[in-house]
C-alpha cells in the first residue's frame, strides 16, 4: 500500500512560521521507504479540499513523539508517526474530510505480482510473434534509429 489514511492535522508554530504536520499510521513498507530514503519522502494529499490537494509536498517522516508538545506516551498508545511537511501553512482541513496521502515513487507490487505480469506479458509476445502480429524490427529499423541518435546529438553539440 503507498496511499495512507491521514488520522489528524496539526501546526508547529514558531516565531516566523507555521509548518504543517499530517499524523498516520504507516505500514512496514512505509517505514523501509522512509529510512532507505533518510527519513525523506515525497507525498500527495489528497480529499481535504484544501490547497495541498494534488500537490506534490517533500515531508520528513518521525515518530509522534518527535514533536515536544506532545505527551510522551502517545506513539506508545497509538504507533502513530508525523509527516512534517516542508510547506506552508493553510489551515486546518473540514474535521471530516482529513484526506488520504499517497507516497509518490514508493514501488507496491509484490514479487509474486511483478513475476505473473512479466510472464503474461511474455507470453503475448511469443503469441504476438508466432501468429505474425509482431514483427522483429530487422536490421534497417536499427540502423535508421541509431541514425536518428546521431544526428540529435550532432544538433545538440553544434547548438554549443
Amino acid at each position: 500500500m503507498n496511499q495512507y489514511q491521514i488520522i489528524r492535522w496539526d501546526v508547529i508554530k514558531n516565531d516566523y512560521t507555521k509548518t504543517p504536520v499530517i499524523y498516520i499510521k504507516p505500514d512496514s513498507k512505509l517505514l523501509e521507504f522512509a529510512a532507505s530514503n533518510s527519513n525523506a519522502v515525497m507525498i500527495k494529499v489528497s480529499g481535504t479540499g484544501t490547497e495541498y490537494d494534488g500537490n506534490e509536498i517533500p515531508a520528513t517522516l518521525d515518530k509522534s513523539n518527535a514533536i515536544s508538545h506532545n505527551e510522551c506516551d502517545y506513539f506508545e498508545r497509538t504507533g502513530n508517526y508525523i509527516l512534517t511537511l516542508h510547506s506552508n501553512w493553510y489551515g486546518y482541513p473540514h474535521p471530516k474530510k482529513l484526506g488520504t496521502l499517497l507516497v509518490v515513487g514508493m514501488v507496491v507490487d509484490t514479487k509474486e505480482t511483478y513475476i505473473k505480469t512479466t510472464k503474461q506479458k511474455q507470453k503475448k509476445i511469443v503469441e504476438a510473434y508466432k501468429s505474425g502480429r509482431m514483427k522483429s524490427p530487422g536490421l534497417i529499423s536499427s540502423i535508421g534509429g541509431l541514425g536518428v541518435i546521431l544526428l540529435i546529438l550532432f544538433l545538440l553539440t553544434k547548438r554549443k
